[in-house]
This record gives C-alpha cells, sequence and structure tokens, in this order.
C-alpha cells in the first residue's frame, strides 16, 4: 500500500520512474540493513524429538479442497497487484498519479480486513467469515467490470479488498488443523498452490485481455472466486482422530 502510494506521488509530479525507483531503494535499504541486523538469530540445531520424514507424499482430499479455495483468493491479489493500473488507465483513462490508486485501495481493504479478521471470525465462524468476504470479493468484482468511472472503480477495488483479505490466513488455520500429518507439511502444499495462484492469475489475465480488452480480462477473477466461494465449507474444523500418518506426529511450525 505504502509502494503504491508513494509510485502514485511520483506519477502525479512526472517523476520518471528510472529516477523514482532508484530513490526509493536508496532512502529504504539502511532502514532494511538495521533491521535486518536487529532480527533475532535463529539456531540451526534440529527441534527436540523430531523425527525423519519423507520427503514427498500426496496430500489429502480435504487439503486439495483448501488449495483450491486458497488459489482463486491468491490469484485475484495477483490480479489486484499487476493490473490494477493498466485497468484505470486503459479502460477509464486515468491519468498521473490516480492510476495507481486501484492497488492502494485495494491494499488498504485487504490490511483492514486482515485486521479485523480475528474479531469477525470469532463472531461468525471461520466458515461464515469466509463464505461473507467471499461473496463480497465477487460484488467487487462485478461492480469493477461494470465500472463507469475511476470512483467506482476504486469501489471496487475496496470491496474486493476486503473480500479477500481473510481467505489465506483462514485456509492456513485450516490446513493446519487438518491433523492428517505435520501441520508445517500441510500449510506448505497450501504455499506453494497459494503462490502458483500468483504466478498463474496475472498472465491469464494478460492473454486474455490482449485479445478481448481489460475490463473482460480482469473479469475473468469472478469465476475463481466464485470456485473459492463455493468450496468455503472446505475449511470447516475437523473432528481429529489418531493419526495414522506418520508425520501427524511432528509438531508443526506455525
Amino acid at each position: 500500500m505504502a509502494g503504491s502510494l508513494i509510485g502514485s506521488g511520483f506519477a502525479a509530479i512526472d517523476l520518471m520512474p528510472a529516477i523514482a525507483v532508484p530513490l526509493v531503494a536508496i532512502l529504504v535499504l539502511p532502514l532494511a540493513l538495521l533491521n535486518g541486523y536487529a532480527l533475532p538469530k535463529l539456531s540451526d540445531a534440529p527441534h527436540a524429538g523430531e523425527e525423519k520424514r519423507s520427503a514427498w507424499s500426496l496430500p489429502s482430499p480435504a487439503l486439495l479442497g483448501i488449495c483450491l479455495f486458497v488459489f482463486g483468493i491468491t490469484m485475484t491479489e495477483g490480479a489486484m497487484a499487476d493490473w490494477s493500473a493498466i485497468f484505470l488507465r486503459d479502460a477509464l483513462d486515468a491519468e498521473g498519479g490516480f492510476v495507481g490508486l486501484g492497488y492502494s485501495v485495494f491494499a488498504f481493504m485487504v490490511a483492514a480486513g486482515r485486521f479485523g479478521g480475528d474479531t469477525l471470525k470469532r463472531r461468525l465462524g471461520g466458515v461464515a467469515t469466509a463464505r461473507l468476504c467471499g461473496a463480497l470479493a465477487v460484488v467487487g468484482g462485478i461492480v469493477l467490470y461494470l465500472a463507469p468511472s475511476v470512483e467506482v472503480a476504486l469501489l471496487g477495488f475496496g470491496v474486493i479488498g476486503v473480500g479477500v483479505s481473510v481467505g489465506f490466513p483462514l485456509a492456513v488455520t485450516a490446513a493446519a488443523g487438518l491433523g492428517d500429518r505435520a501441520a508445517s507439511a500441510n500449510v506448505a502444499v497450501l504455499s506453494f498452490v497459494a503462490l502458483t495462484g500468483f504466478l498463474i492469475g496475472p498472465p491469464l489475465i494478460g492473454f486474455i485481455a490482449e485479445h478481448s480488452g481489460i475490463r473482460f480480462g480482469i473479469a475473468c477473477v469472478i469465476p475463481v472466486l466464485l470456485i473459492s466461494l463455493f468450496l468455503t465449507g472446505r475449511l470447516a474444523p475437523r473432528a481429529t482422530t489418531a493419526p495414522a500418518h506418520p508425520q501427524a506426529d511432528v509438531p508443526g511450525v506455525l
């Protein structure tokens, strides 16, 4: 959010990216180094009682459902990150600093949704929270597709941001709580699928936008969000029984 706002400010004053990007890097580098040296040192020694685990095992059907749910969420996040500015420029003729505001609004609402997600989950439960936010994401996608102006488009970006904000954290909680094997193993698979959504979504939208226009391209997030909404039931807590998989005896790290 901060980066997109800074970029929008530079665009508003017509500062060229060739100057703006190195300038930001020079200013941020000392802060990054100071904070890096302040991080605690982690031991490389294995945890007590840790057992040798197999390098690979197929994910369970329950985990696959959670992975499909999170794929739509992260694909949408990747699409907003890569295509929001292009959408505002090409579909709505936004100029200057307004071009970067779409992602700024989206990122702000993602942050706000995650800060408030725990409270909402305590009141409604994980599945109901995911369904409410998933429905908002779909509505936001429709608003964005139909947006006649920059202002309405920014509203759509904000609603999508709230909608996808809690998807990944809820999926991590659900995957870690399956109990069929180590929580860390399930979360690793989930994270891989989530990153795949980030990678696949933007090029796919770009390919469609090249042939059908950016407005239709950005609308491609709507069907994947509908799939994620359909799969929210997979996030329900599961009653765990005695694990049959040897990895389930290894404590997960979350």
